[in-house]
């Protein structure tokens, strides 16, 4: 991260979730570039700032997006009906353990 005095905590990601990851992420830098240094996917990590602020963005601008989009492209049928079942067993499996991971962190 940029500042050596941000606390991040790392969340480990297989490869889907890592897609899944960085499609949140460039959620989030569509409505707030200077979130850039705080939410980092790399080496099948995601790495977030422990700051409400950047934890609330990553939830409501990334998660909660990326779970319509998902949805709204399979309903849409840019994404065959034979995938579908597991990205969305995927995601949810993804949604929960970034949900967990945020909770245990705020406290």
């Amino acid at each position: 991260m940029a500042e050596h005095n941000r606390t991040v905590f790392s969340i480990s990601l297989s490869a889907q979730e890592q897609e899944f990851a960085a499609a949140c992420r460039d959620f989030v830098l569509q409505k707030k570039p200077e979130l850039r240094s705080s939410i980092v996917v790399a080496n099948n990590m995601l790495s977030i700032a422990d700051q409400p602020h950047v934890r609330q963005a990553f939830m409501e601008l990334g998660l909660a997006r990326l779970v319509r989009v998902l949805r709204l492209a399979i309903v849409g049928k840019a994404i065959g009906i034979r995938r579908a079942p597991r990205l969305l067993f995927d995601l949810a499996r993804f949604r929960t353990k970034i949900v967990r991971a945020l909770r245990r962190r705020a406290g």
